[in-house]
């Protein structure tokens, strides 16, 4: 792993040179310079590419303090994951991530604030590493920003697959525990929906598949009769 000041203003990450943003004095977090870079092919045109994989071999103490490499469209397994950032701050080395899901793709029945409020909450209490999970609205969603602690001598790629990987697996599971609710929601306030459910099954279901298999037994005993076979009348013998 190569991370090398080529001067104040370009770092050589492996094989790529990245241009450093400087801001004196520092923001109260204490960054002070800052590469800004995306994951993303199609935005990598108006900007710097960067993929989190290239941090493999990355290692906490690296990064000098006030030091922030940000990046966008990162490659995640977790839905909504849309930044994430290596940085060296006021409180030392740390990952930061953020989920980004927005009102006009949800699908799930429960109100997107809701379900964000409850995934950060699980998200702060579930992996070790996080130090903050705050949830916050956005103009067209909810976003969630997250912090881990890093220590010195952990690689940052394998932090970063580490918590993408959990992150994913409590999403999945908040959103099946949602739909456990509502299930049981149902059942609870109107006691008529599983009567009703159990009817439908019991009177529509079941005779419709019954006799779609009823209708694939005739048909197929239909077709194995065979045709009777034409009579030849065969010449009669002359006295």
């Amino acid at each position: 792993m190569v991370l090398e000041f080529v001067d104040d203003k370009q770092v050589r990450i492996n094989d790529r040179t990245l241009k450093i943003f400087e801001f004196d004095p520092p923001f109260k977090d204490g960054t002070s310079h800052i590469v800004e870079a995306t994951s993303d092919p199609t935005e990598a045109k108006y900007g710097q590419f960067l993929l989190v994989s290239d941090l493999s071999g990355l290692v906490g103490e690296m990064l000098p303090k006030g030091f922030r490499l940000a990046i966008t469209s990162p490659e995640a397994r977790t839905r909504g994951l849309n930044f994430a950032s290596s940085e060296n701050l006021i409180n030392g080395p740390r990952l930061k991530v953020e989920i980004y899901l927005v009102f006009q793709d949800w699908e799930q029945r429960t109100n997107l604030y809701y379900f964000g409020n409850k995934l950060s909450l699980k998200v702060e209490s579930a992996i070790e590493r996080c130090q903050t999970a705050a949830l916050s609205r956005a103009a067209e969603g909810i976003n969630i920003s997250c912090t881990f602690s890093i220590d010195a001598s952990d690689d940052w790629f394998e932090v970063y697959s580490e918590v993408d990987q959990n992150l994913s697996k409590i999403y999945k599971q908040e959103l099946l525990n949602e739909d456990q609710h509502f299930v049981q929601y149902l059942a609870n306030e109107h006691p008529q929906f599983e009567s009703n459910v159990r009817w439908w099954v019991r009177y529509v279901l079941v005779p419709i598949l019954s006799g779609a298999r009823v209708l694939r037994l005739l048909v197929g005993s239909l077709r194995a009769v065979k045709k009777p076979t034409k009579r030849l009348n065969r010449p009669q013998p002359r006295d």
